[in-house]
């Protein structure tokens, strides 16, 4: 079984996503630093992995350890990724635990940044343990200084009786901008018109008895699906609406609201 090389990316918000800002250097670097690793060693490289939230409060790593656990990662393989700040999360201890996990499962780790790839055998004695719970201290200040930033930034935007958008938009949603200025600024939302003829459509169906399996058929008949479906495809004409997302639509509290007591 060929050892695996990929990407992980992370990025605090969908518009680092969509844009650009902070991904696109992410990727650059990693895809350096693959391109290098490749020439060094046979690597089968695998899709990307690009998360979306802060790792400082969420756990955005679990299912490429639980991956490395169960063996799908062959031993050698590497993950790839910008610095330690993507390993993050409550405190330093918890970062290098979890780092650790990862390593002891014999998949390695490279920083593209610092061009340094650390292995499980490089926790063996003291000084390379102690080494990583400082690195792992420095990128939790790191991560806990940037959260505390984009906070202090949206109270200030808050005060201003500007408009935050926190989280990514349901997909029939997009963001208003007044371009005016040197930097643009959301001044609202709106529904996209062809986007809400489709839900409209789809609850009309369903309301009239239909069930998600035949919602889909006729999705898939007769609206051409949203682009951003199965995006990591690489054979686009695959791309169709799925009954999964049909089901997600119909009990999804962006569609159909939330009661409260």
């Amino acid at each position: 079984m060929d050892k695996i090389i990929l990407s992980y990316c992370r990025v605090s918000t969908t518009e680092q996503s969509t844009d650009g800002a902070g991904l696109e250097n992410q990727q650059y670097a990693n895809n350096q630093a693959i391109e290098r690793l490749q020439k060094l060693e046979r690597y089968k490289r695998l899709d990307d992995i690009v998360e979306i939230g802060s790792a400082f409060k969420g756990n955005n790593l679990t299912s490429i350890i639980e991956n490395a656990k169960a063996g799908t990662y062959p031993k050698g393989s590497m993950i790839v990724m910008f610095d330690q700040t993507r390993f993050s999360r409550t405190n330093f201890l918890d970062s290098a635990n979890r780092m650790k996990e990862l390593l002891d499962t014999g998949v390695n780790i490279h920083f593209s940044t610092s061009n340094e790839t650390i292995t499980s055998e490089k926790l063996v004695d003291f000084g390379g343990f102690v080494s990583m719970l400082a690195k792992a201290e420095a990128a939790n200040k790191e991560s806990k200084s940037r959260s505390d930033r984009t906070l202090t930034s949206y109270a200030n935007k808050i005060a201003k009786g500007e408009i935050v958008a926190v989280g990514k938009l349901p997909n029939w949603i997009r963001k208003n901008y007044d371009t005016s200025g040197s930097k643009p600024r959301i001044v609202g939302f709106e529904i996209i018109p062809d986007r809400k003829e489709v839900l409209e459509a789809i609850f009309d169906k369903y309301i009239n008895g239909e069930g998600a399996t035949s919602i889909t058929a006729w999705l898939n008949k007769n609206v051409e699906p949203w682009p951003e479906f199965d995006h990591k495809r690489k054979d686009k004409a695959n791309r169709v609406w799925r009954e999964s997302y049909v089901t997600k639509i119909l009990v999804n509290p962006a569609a159909i609201g939330v009661d409260f007591p």
